[in-house]
């Protein structure tokens, strides 16, 4: 005769459905592929395309040109500030007067060519 092994049976597989055991499901649903996603708005500037501006004027311009060189936030407290307030005097006056505005976003409305009607580039 064989030597037998002293473990335990393995145990019989289940034979009723309930107690099979429960799959456990996700509580986020998958993720499609990057390529089927559709594409996502930024709130930040689209510094990828070149500046196609409407006006250079700030007191003329609209959100939709001044969104491709500052925050989408900061373009809308631009035209809302002017709205409001009326036309700005300076592009100093824009700094002053609109939260959100420092040096680096006010260099790049500089540099995309915005300024204020009758201001030299050396009032800057």
């Amino acid at each position: 005769t064989s030597p037998r092994c002293h473990c335990p049976p393995d145990p019989a597989p289940p034979t009723n459905a309930s107690h099979a055991p429960k799959k456990t499901r996700s509580k986020t649903p998958a993720k499609p592929p990057k390529s089927a996603r559709k594409p996502t708005t930024s709130k930040k500037a689209n510094k990828d395309k070149p500046v196609a501006l409407d006006t250079t004027d700030l007191n003329a311009t609209s959100t939709e040109s001044l969104e491709q060189v500052v925050t989408v936030a900061l373009a809308a407290a631009i035209v809302k500030e002017r709205g409001e307030n009326g036309p700005y005097t300076s592009m100093a006056n824009v700094k002053v007067r609109c939260k959100g505005m420092g040096a680096k976003k006010f260099t790049a409305l500089a540099e995309a060519g915005y300024r204020i009607p009758g201001e030299s580039s050396e009032d800057l």
